[in-house]
C-alpha cells in the first residue's frame, strides 16, 4: 500500500464522486484501489483520455514508486467504467 494514497492526499484532480457535468452522471469513472489495493482516489471524466491524463498525473505523484508494467497497464484500461 503506497502511503500518499488516502483522503488527505487526494490532490485537486482528484473527483471523488462528484460529476463534472451538472445534473448528470460522468461517463468514464476509475477506481485507483481497483488495481493499487489500499489507495482511495477515484477520478471521473467526460472522456476517456481526460481520465488517464487524471490517472497518469496521479499515478507520478502518489504511486512514483511503482514501475508502470503491461501489466498494470492492462489493469487500469480494464478497471475504467462507463457510468450514466
Amino acid at each position: 500500500m503506497n502511503q500518499h494514497c488516502g483522503a488527505a492526499a487526494v490532490q485537486p484532480h482528484c473527483n471523488r464522486g462528484e460529476t463534472a457535468v451538472k445534473g448528470g452522471p460522468v461517463p468514464y469513472a476509475i477506481r485507483c484501489g481497483d488495481v493499487m489495493p489500499g489507495c482511495a482516489a477515484e477520478f471521473h471524466a467526460d472522456e476517456e483520455s481526460d481520465l488517464l491524463d487524471h490517472i497518469v498525473r496521479h499515478a507520478a505523484e502518489a504511486h512514483a514508486d511503482v514501475e508502470l508494467t503491461p501489466a498494470i497497464r492492462s489493469a487500469v484500461q480494464e478497471a475504467i467504467r462507463t457510468v450514466g
